[in-house]
């Protein structure tokens, strides 16, 4: 069966749009440590904790445009490695609402002063022994609330 012209033109513009569709993901369970390579909403759904008791980071974020609601529980680590690693040069980050202690690091940010900051809001960085740190970037808007 041959395809009439307008509809196979049709058909390859509405492949080639959703091809250009960014991936989002709205309102993702967190319920262990991880790598966050997707833009989007996340949120905790118990509290977590490395895999490992020699220690290790728990989330790190790979993409722009995330939030991670921590819903009151909490991050918790083994006194070494990173709670939350806000990896390269990320922007429109956001890290509220929970408990992130006994890291070596509890957050660390890496935004640039060129690009829009992060947002740490209403957390406890708790026995982490470098607390936050902020590496480059000294115009970026961080919120201690």
């Amino acid at each position: 069966m041959e395809l009439r012209p307008a509809v196979r033109v049709t058909l390859i513009v509405f492949f080639l749009a959703s091809a250009a569709i960014p991936i989002y993901a709205a309102n993702n369970e967190i319920n262990k440590c991880q790598t966050v390579d997707v833009s989007g909403s996340y949120v905790l759904a118990q509290n977590i904790e490395p895999n490992t008791r020699a220690g290790g980071d728990c989330l790190t974020i790979n993409v722009d445009f995330v939030t991670i609601d921590l819903a009151g529980y909490s991050i918790i680590g083994h006194n070494s490695g990173t709670g939350v690693e806000i990896n390269a040069l990320r922007r429109g980050i956001t890290i509220r609402g929970g408990t992130i202690q006994n890291f070596q690091i509890g957050i660390d940010l890496h935004v640039a002063a060129s690009r829009a900051g992060a947002i740490i809001r209403n957390n406890v960085c708790s026995g982490n022994g470098n607390g936050s740190r902020r590496a480059r970037g000294r115009r970026d808007r961080q919120q201690q609330q």
